[in-house]
C-alpha cells in the first residue's frame, strides 16, 4: 500500500507539477467538519446530471 508521499511524488510526475506542502493540505482535509470529500461529491453530482440529461434526450 503506498503512502500519501509515495502518491503525490507520482502525480507530481505524471502531471509535471510541484503540490507543495501536500501533507498540510492532506491535514486540512481529514479535519474537514462537513464532506471530506468536496471535489468528487460535485464531479459524482455532475455526471449524473449529465447521465440523467442524456436519459431524457434519447442519446
Amino acid at each position: 500500500m503506498a503512502d500519501i508521499r509515495q502518491i503525490i511524488s507520482a502525480l507530481e510526475g505524471i502531471f509535471k507539477i510541484q503540490l507543495g506542502d501536500f501533507y498540510r493540505v492532506f491535514l486540512n482535509i481529514r479535519i474537514r467538519q462537513s464532506s471530506r470529500t468536496t471535489f468528487m461529491d460535485e464531479l459524482k453530482e455532475k455526471l449524473i446530471e449529465r447521465m440523467d440529461e442524456t436519459d431524457l434526450n434519447g442519446r
